[in-house]
């Protein structure tokens, strides 16, 4: 296999590393790397009823989405994440366990007992995951990547991934939610990170090495398509969200329909007091993101509800 070293810890610029090499590399590659606090959905996943936004944007946490398969999870600089690709295979050519079974010799080379693997595409330790998997077949092989909770911050993972409140209602796939281990907290002597990363390296033939950098002009079309708005939210299945709350002015009931990542229908209802035309107000949310900034502006810029802030019934709109 090439070794390819991405010397980055951008989930977007990770995620087109190695896509840009499965389009132009003919033989097995292997990828070791890292990101800053993300949460990565899988390609057919809602992000809205599976992400808290607001928690994610006031602790810098990356949204993004791939284009394999599965569940969203919560990385940061704490997790391993790992990429391999076969060139002319396809996933019925090579199961899960194959493609993570070095993993697994690493991971248990370190005294980590009863390492095995979940009917599904988790590597558990005792029955605790340690590792998801997801896979995607391409247009010149296969491509399985996967998240090691190596030291991963579990509190953060939890507050990101909690659904927020109110009541929604999606036709998406929702994630398994799995109790977790770190790594590091099962072995017998600490471990740092680069450590951890030259274990796993050291349990796969490596044949040459690739410094992504090197390929930065012809991964950046790559990572600002995967960056887009369009991308992580424009291919969102379609959601609604039926949010409810009582303010000192009123009590408030927002029904919503969301196609795509834009408003699509959205209504008002309640006992509060309005200054203008609601209608204006709804006519000129149909058809914006559903985000948090691009409604907080239009409802700033339309009337006034008596007694309840724009940002009240912005938050109400995207978070319930």
């Amino acid at each position: 296999m090439i070794k390819i070293e991405t010397n980055s810890d951008s989930i977007f610029f990770n995620l087109a590393a190695e896509e840009y090499y499965t389009t132009v590399l003919n033989e097995p590659f292997y990828m070791i790397w890292r990101t800053t606090p993300s949460l990565i959905s899988g390609r057919y996943q809602d992000i809205y009823s599976e992400v808290d936004l607001q928690y994610a944007k006031e602790n810098e946490i990356t949204v993004s989405r791939r284009k394999t398969g599965g569940g969203t999870v919560y990385a940061d600089l704490g997790g391993v994440m790992y990429t391999k690709f076969y060139p002319n295979k396809k996933g019925s050519d090579i199961s899960f366990a194959e493609c993570s079974d070095d993993i697994a010799n690493a991971i248990s080379s370190l005294g980590v007992k009863n390492v095995s693997y979940s009917g599904r595409n988790d590597l558990l330790a005792d029955g605790y995951k340690i590792c998801g998997n997801a896979r995607m077949d391409t247009d010149h092989g296969l491509l399985h990547h996967g998240s090691i909770l190596f030291d991963v911050d579990f509190d953060r993972m939890e507050k990101a991934l909690m659904t927020p409140g109110g009541k929604l209602q999606s036709k998406g796939v929702k994630s398994v939610r799995s109790r977790v281990k770190n790594i590091s907290s099962l072995t017998r002597e600490q471990m740092s990170y680069n450590d951890f990363k030259e274990l796993l390296w050291s349990c796969v033939e490596t044949d040459g090495c690739i410094n992504a950098q090197d390929d930065k002009d012809k991964i950046s079309p790559i990572e600002a398509q995967l960056s887009s708005w369009d991308f992580i939210y424009g291919v969102n299945p379609r959601f609604e969200v039926l949010s409810k709350k009582r303010f000192d002015g009123g009590s408030v009931c927002c029904g919503i329909d969301v196609y795509h990542g834009q408003i699509k229908n959205i209504s008002f209802t309640g006992d509060f007091f309005y200054s203008g035309d609601i209608t204006e107000l709804t006519r000129a949310l149909t058809g914006a993101k559903y985000d948090i900034d691009e409604v907080l502006s239009i409802v700033s810029s339309h009337g006034a509800f008596h007694n309840i802030s724009a940002s009240d019934i912005a938050l109400l709109v995207c978070k319930g």
